[in-house]
């Protein structure tokens, strides 16, 4: 049995547009990456030696910032259904869609500190 969150994974991958298909980043996000090379960054002031420094912060989980990558999955299964593409299986994915929009659209309602629920809110 294929649980809901492999069928949102699997329906997902086909609504990634071609360039982060290509690029193989299977999530809404990608990588940092550098924006200048290490030899140009700024040298230590006079009388100072770099040494190496780490931060590992972590701020919550994030939702969606936006409801583009949803509405273009709903939109994806909605067009399937139309068809009739759908099988039995992906029949049941369109309700788990919804209920992740609607998970989205209200995160942070009723949480201190969060004056307008939604979208790009952290988790309690």
């Amino acid at each position: 049995m294929i649980s809901n969150c492999t069928k949102v994974i699997l329906l997902s991958a086909l609504a990634l547009n071609t360039a982060s298909a290509q690029q193989a980043y299977y999530g809404t996000k990608t990588p940092y990456q550098p924006q200048q090379a290490i030899s140009s960054y700024e040298a230590a002031p006079q009388g100072y030696q770099p040494v190496y420094t780490q931060m590992l912060a972590r701020h919550g989980s994030r939702g969606l910032t936006g409801m583009k990558v949803d509405l273009a999955l709903y939109n994806l299964w909605k067009l399937a259904e139309k068809e009739h593409a759908l099988t039995s299986l992906g029949a049941e994915l369109g309700p788990d869609i919804q209920r992740m929009m609607q998970a989205n659209a209200l995160l942070g309602y009723g949480v201190a500190g969060i004056s307008k629920p939604g979208y790009g809110n952290e988790t309690s």
